[in-house]
């Protein structure tokens, strides 16, 4: 999942030749006995950051 870099106002950081936001990579580990239950946790997480919890 790649996101904008914020600063501590919560402004996105641009770069300043190309005027686009700055990104980085969230990545998230996530160990479970199946692969159902794995599929299930990444589906509740991009459910929340969706909705913007």
């Amino acid at each position: 999942m790649i996101v904008a870099k914020k600063d501590k106002a919560g402004e996105v950081i641009t770069d300043p030749k190309t005027g686009k936001p700055v990104m980085k990579r969230k990545q998230h580990t996530i160990t479970k006995d199946k692969k159902k239950e794995v599929e299930a946790e990444v589906a509740r997480i991009r459910g929340q950051m969706a909705v913007g919890t």
